[in-house]
């Protein structure tokens, strides 16, 4: 019988892999060989004559399927009732899970896959099942490690099961964004970081760098739609013939005449369609180099991390606090990007 993660009655500590047990012969108790030889007998001896049996008396909060508690089988650790990872060591908690991280000691194995209860394809993948790529009801669990070993470590010291703490939403991907780095020092292109730049960044808690390109990027759109409304610009467009109403198609014809203008003035015409390139680049520029800055982002805060607590409950209290990702500075901006192409149009009312 395995008795990791169930507790010693004499000292009330859990069993780990490396205790040295003592099971009673009558009633199977498990001890420690300490406190069974410190007492001197099994620890429910006035339970023999009762017909006791150990295994009958396993409850809900030593029972890993069911009670208040789920008990680590790696680390003994008791976790929340529902809690798919270990709090302490990340070790899968559900049978599915542990089924699958049992059977990744190599992740790539004979399948450059592995084992991955989705099959060929990482979760959410558009080559999975239907729709998109999503299990459908009653499928195996969505295993945030994607398969991998939480034991694993990526670079300087930190595992995967501390990344995916610390990295909580979308941690599968950057996982294996991640391992890629490492491996071969490249990237995928990030869409979601070209799309909204600085508030991606702000998003992922790089608050440094994601306030510079934040910065950057609110003033450039807001120079645009300053010079877009000014009476200069709208002068300009009367001199083209081009009224401010005029589709964007109906701009493109006229620019023709724009280079016959007074040097001033051109610059005018051409200054929103300037920084709206220079913005175009920043994005592009980000989008080629988010995950990498993120990976650099995790690995730095997670060693800091481990370094600075007390205990492991304190570290993984901490990843989990200071991780995950920043949702209301994210619709912050939308709406300050909202507010800054609005309320020039609605002040021309």
């Amino acid at each position: 019988m395995d008795y990791i993660g169930e507790k010693c009655p004499v000292c009330g500590k859990n069993f780990h892999a490396d205790d040295d047990v003592v099971v009673c012969p009558i009633c199977g108790t498990p001890h420690h060989r300490e406190c069974y030889e410190n007492l001197g007998h099994c620890f429910n001896e006035d339970k023999h004559a009762e017909g006791f049996s150990f295994d009958n008396s396993v409850n809900g909060e030593t029972n890993n399927s069911g009670g208040e508690f789920i008990i680590c089988k790696k680390c003994g650790k008791h976790n929340p009732k529902g809690t798919f990872f270990c709090g302490n060591c990340g070790e899968p908690l559900s049978e599915n899970a542990q089924k699958v991280s049992g059977e990744q000691n190599n992740p790539y194995g004979n399948n450059p896959y592995g084992n991955n209860p989705y099959g060929g394809q990482q979760p959410g993948g558009f080559g999975g099942m239907p729709p998109f790529g999503m299990p459908p009801m009653g499928a195996t669990p969505f295993d945030p490690l994607g398969g991998m070993n939480p034991d694993e470590v990526i670079d300087q010291g930190v595992t995967v099961g501390e990344t995916a703490k610390y990295v909580k939403t979308n941690s599968f991907y950057f996982l294996n964004v991640f391992k890629n780095i490492k491996a071969m020092g490249r990237s995928r292109f990030s869409f979601a970081a070209f799309l909204f730049s600085g508030g991606y960044l702000l998003y992922r808690k790089m608050y440094k760098i994601g306030a510079v390109i934040c910065s950057i990027n609110l003033l450039l759109i807001l120079a645009s739609t300053i010079i877009s409304y000014s009476d200069a610009y709208i002068n300009v467009l009367g001199q083209l013939g081009i009224l401010s109403s005029s589709t964007q198609s109906n701009i493109i014809y006229y620019t023709q005449s724009v280079f016959q203008l007074p040097f001033d003035q051109m610059m005018i015409f051409l200054a929103p369609m300037i920084l709206s390139i220079i913005n175009f680049i920043i994005n592009i520029i980000v989008g080629f180099n988010a995950n990498k800055l993120y990976y650099k982002h995790c690995m730095k805060n997670i060693s800091k991390i481990k370094k600075e607590s007390s205990s492991a409950d304190d570290s993984n209290a901490k990843l989990q606090t200071m991780g995950g990702v920043n949702t209301p500075i994210a619709f912050t901006l939308l709406i300050v990007l909202f507010l800054i192409n609005t309320i020039p149009y609605i002040m021309l009312l």
